[in-house]
């Protein structure tokens, strides 16, 4: 489950440290990077990552809230933009340290598993094909960590 969220994270990151004027202003530029790089993913990958609707909230150190609307469909990210969604199936919340925490380790991926872990970064999903999408991706990706992830 967290190594699905944290593929959608890596989307987020894939730009800038401080992210929010950045990627978003750059939103078309990630887009299109994304969508050709994902044609080269395995497709379990494209599968989990599928169809979703993913809102976002991240917490600026000066208290305001950054809302990112995260869009995939066929595995292909459509939208990446400032909003909230109402009908999202996977919402997600973390602080702007654990961004920036994220944007600057030398393994981010393993970083924001660590961080969902701990709590840094919260998630709830909405859909059961998500839930269960998360669930078995988890455990795939659990048991491909012990044999492709060095220990830190």
């Amino acid at each position: 489950m967290r190594k699905i969220l944290a593929l959608l994270l890596g989307i987020l990151l894939s730009a800038s440290p401080a992210f929010a004027p950045q990627v978003l202003g750059e939103s078309s530029n990630i887009v299109d990077a994304y969508n050709t790089n994902i044609e080269k993913a395995p497709g379990i990958v494209r599968w989990a990552i599928g169809n979703e609707r993913v809102d976002i909230d991240v917490r600026m150190e000066n208290g305001q809230i950054i809302p990112i609307v995260l869009v995939t469909k066929d595995g292909k990210l459509e939208t990446l933009d400032q909003g909230h969604l109402d009908d999202a199936t996977l919402y997600l919340s973390m602080d702007e340290g654990t961004v920036r925490a994220m944007t600057e380790a030398d393994d981010p991926i393993r970083y924001g598993l660590a961080a969902i872990d701990s709590g840094q970064i919260t998630y709830r999903s909405t859909s059961i094909l998500t839930t269960i999408k998360l669930a078995l991706g988890r455990m795939f990706l659990n048991a491909l960590g012990y044999f492709t992830l060095p220990a830190r």
